[in-house]
């Protein structure tokens, strides 16, 4: 028996555009991990700066 070489031409294609789809999730996935702690540290920062407002507001309203 022999395999048809149109049949692995389109094993191997699939194959290739399956890997490529693969690598392309991943490095979306990534830049989603990249995007989502930038995004934390921006938010913890202005937590941090409103707590030190916060703090001023209260030292400059007492007598």
């Amino acid at each position: 028996m022999q395999i048809d070489p149109t049949l692995v031409a389109v094993a191997g294609a699939l194959s290739t555009v399956a890997g490529l789809l693969y690598r392309a999730l991943l490095h979306r996935a990534e830049r989603a991990e990249d995007d989502a702690l930038f995004w934390r540290e921006r938010y913890l920062a202005s937590m941090g700066f409103a707590g030190m407002a916060l703090d001023e507001a209260e030292r400059r309203s007492e007598p």
